[in-house]
């Protein structure tokens, strides 16, 4: 799973805590990956958000923002 930082928000009613494991800048933005519990996920932040390894925070994402591809195929479901 990828996020991008428009598709989320840093807000304090955040439905999904992180963990963070790399921070990795590209440039302006940073891909970051991080735990969900067991699971690694990709967020595309800014580079302004400092995520370091072991920290932790919250996100919500937008759900009207966010698309699910089948692994499979890689189109669009």
């Amino acid at each position: 799973l990828t996020l991008r930082s428009y598709s989320t928000r840093s807000v304090g009613s955040a439905k999904i805590n992180l963990k963070v494991k790399v921070d990795q800048p590209t440039g302006s933005q940073s891909l970051v990956f991080a735990n969900v519990g067991d699971q690694e996920i990709c967020l595309d932040v800014p580079k302004s958000h400092l995520l370091k390894p072991g920290n932790e925070f919250k996100m919500s994402p937008q759900l009207d923002n966010i698309h699910i591809f089948d692994s499979e195929t890689g189109k669009r479901i």
